[in-house]
């Protein structure tokens, strides 16, 4: 493929950083789930994809919110979950349990994955063999 990712929502081409493309997109629905303790969640919902921007730091501190957030919208029925991480500066090992436990209840059930994550997240998730499973 040449690098054109195809829209989840109606199968033409997706935006670069989104999975979906600009007329599916207008269709979604923003929201920001969180905001407290160095760490911002924001959701764009579509159909049964759930895309969380999340920023700042996630840490023992927080790591239990996101993880509450994430398992509140698979109960709500969300089975496609993309973790978007370009802005987390701090990624602790709690936070690597969150998407590692995330990963594996949806593991055949759905899909997650993280996009576009920051140096760090990336920095850790290869240190502990996670980078080829989680990242996309």
């Amino acid at each position: 493929m040449n690098g054109v990712k195809v829209c989840l929502g109606c199968g033409g081409n997706a935006q670069p950083l989104f999975p979906v493309c600009d007329s599916c997109e207008a269709t979604s629905i923003t929201k920001k789930l969180y905001d407290m303790d160095g760490m911002i969640i924001k959701s764009i919902k579509y159909n049964k994809l759930m895309w969380l921007e999340v920023e700042g730091k996630i840490d023992t501190v927080n790591a239990s919110e996101l993880k509450t957030c994430i398992d509140k919208l698979i109960e709500e029925g969300f089975n496609i979950i993309v973790l978007e991480m370009s802005e987390v500066k701090f990624f602790s090992s709690n936070g690597i349990r969150v998407v590692l436990s995330t990963y594996k209840n949806l593991h055949g059930e759905g899909s997650f994955h993280i996009t576009n994550p920051s140096r760090t997240v990336a920095n850790v998730l290869g240190m502990v063999a996670l980078d080829q499973i989680l990242l996309k």
